[in-house]
């Protein structure tokens, strides 16, 4: 379906995105903080949406992989939570030294 909006290039939807970020991290004119801490790329919102999945399964649905493994290993980027009465699954090694 086409619209009669015009498309980005990929340079400028780069550039486009550059100065959103630039203006959602830098603070107010009157010192208010900015509306986003830190940058991000939309590869980190894929990201996002695959660790916030109940399971691994439901991830690997939302990314469409092939294989269950990609998806646990490039995308599910959140510490694993025990469940009440079950011995806790440890971390992803990326995770690990996070836990001290």
């Amino acid at each position: 379906m086409r619209t009669s909006h015009p498309r980005y290039t990929k340079s400028g939807f780069r550039s486009n995105w550059h100065k959103l970020l630039v203006k959602a991290t830098t603070p107010g004119p009157s010192g208010e903080p900015p509306v986003l801490a830190e940058w991000f790329t939309f590869h980190d919102l894929r990201a996002k949406r695959a660790s916030d999945a109940e399971d691994v399964l439901e991830a690997n649905e939302a990314m469409a992989h092939d294989d269950v493994k990609t998806t646990q290993k490039v995308y599910r980027r959140k510490p694993r939570k025990a469940r009440a009465g079950q011995k806790s699954p440890g971390n992803p090694p990326f995770c690990r030294h996070l836990a001290g």
